[in-house]
């Protein structure tokens, strides 16, 4: 049986972090750079309906949270020494009363003439019903696909470096370093379990004319999980970029290589500037490492700028990697809408369609995402925010599961300078 961690365990990392920062930007200001601080308090009410998108569904619960923000950033000419820090009291009738979500991170950042340097530690802990089903991009253009489900606690610890360089010259480039540890607690998903990834990258830009670009870029990432052997996955991508009055015409080349096998993929894209948003179309082909064969991958992004709002359109196939850095073709539908109705209330709209598949495992995954929240700005200093969201996940082997979430909240931020 796993035991709770003290909370005095808990705040201790973060309370070290911040003795460490403002010491350090003591020495900043003697300098002559600025300090500055930053306050945030949030106050929110909401009810969830089975919020693990159990199945069969879990009870419903009813939470009051309350979420403390703190920030101190010391800044001159050259240099930014930052840390963040937030946490949220959670009260109510489920079973993770308490501290809920903390985190920080401490960052630093460098710049010379035509050079930056940024490094970064983080702290992070999360509930495992609030990850659900996701795919972000990765370094290399692909989707990286997230599915998690159930209950518990999700805790990370890492850091990264990134050193950018020839930023305004002709030829440029990047170098970039990060290690994660994740950790899990509680949690009723067994394919939830603690790993180490570290992660290496060189980017290169070259500017062969005023408007053509070549990039190059090599990167490399182990995964370490318990029980179970290593995997490294290498990626190269070529790309070519021709800028033109009206956009650009884009060529990709992707090369993947892991311990399954390699996968290689090609798309030509084509970016246009609208009178009132953006379009960006591109088409191409992807191998695949699972079984073979070539699949047809597409992207499409439009904007639209309204009198007083916006309205989003993404639609995509691709084909990536898991979080575990298994093979997965993702189709991704994705709607949004902002509207501002008076100068003091506006409005925000999302609909998000996910179809997965991982290859090897033919596991797949339908899911649905709506939401939709008022803003209402009751004083320049105070904001008030309600909303709804409704989420159904069908899973292979696992069955449909719904989830929906009300809530409202009031909050404020607010900087101090010495």
């Amino acid at each position: 049986m796993t035991l709770p961690t003290p909370l005095w365990r808990k705040a201790a990392p973060t309370g070290f972090i911040c003795g460490a920062v403002l010491a350090a930007t003591a020495a900043f200001a003697q300098e002559g750079g600025g300090i500055s601080y930053t306050f945030g308090i949030t106050q929110r009410l909401q009810h969830d309906s089975n919020p693990g998108l159990a199945t069969p569904s879990a009870a419903s619960e009813t939470t009051s949270r309350t979420r403390l923000s703190f920030g101190v950033a010391s800044e001159t000419r050259l240099q930014r020494l930052a840390l963040t820090a937030q946490g949220s009291f959670v009260g109510g009738d489920n079973n993770s009363k308490g501290i809920a979500s903390p985190s920080a991170e401490l960052s630093y950042r460098l710049e010379g003439a035509s050079s930056q340097l940024n490094l970064a530690a983080f702290l992070r802990e999360t509930d495992v019903d609030a990850l659900d089903f996701t795919a972000s991009i990765g370094a290399g253009g692909v989707p990286i696909l997230t599915a998690t489900s159930g209950t518990g606690t999700q805790r990370r610890k890492g850091a990264t470096a990134k050193l950018d360089f020839g930023i305004d010259a002709p030829f440029g480039g990047s170098l970039s370093l990060g290690l994660t540890d994740t950790t899990y607690t509680n949690t009723t998903d067994p394919s939830l379990v603690d790993n180490s990834r570290s992660t290496a990258r060189v980017a290169l830009r070259f500017a062969l004319t005023e408007t053509l670009t070549a990039t190059a870029a090599l990167g490399t990432s182990r995964l370490t999980e318990v029980g179970a052997a290593a995997v490294t996955t290498e990626t190269l991508s070529l790309g070519v970029d021709q800028a033109l009055a009206n956009g650009a015409i884009t060529l990709d080349s992707t090369m993947t290589r892991t311990n399954s096998g390699s996968r290689t993929s090609l798309s030509l894209g084509r970016s246009l500037d609208l009178p009132n948003g953006a379009l960006s179309v591109s088409i191409g082909a992807s191998s695949r490492i699972v079984g073979g064969g070539t699949q047809t991958i597409a992207a499409l992004n439009w904007s639209h700028d309204l009198a007083l709002g916006k309205v989003t359109l993404g639609l995509s196939h691709a084909i990536g990697g898991t979080e575990r850095d298994a093979e997965a073709e993702v189709t991704q539908l994705r709607l949004g809408l902002a509207h501002s109705l008076t100068p003091r209330l506006g409005m925000t709209a999302n609909l998000g369609l996910q179809d997965s598949r991982e290859t090897l495992a033919g596991t797949r995954t339908r899911s649905t995402d709506l939401s939709a929240a008022l803003n209402y700005e009751l004083t320049p200093d105070w904001g008030l925010d309600m909303g709804a969201s409704h989420r159904i996940r069908n899973e292979t082997g696992a069955g449909r599961a719904r989830s929906s979430t009300v809530f409202v909240a009031v909050g404020r931020s607010f900087e101090f300078r010495p």
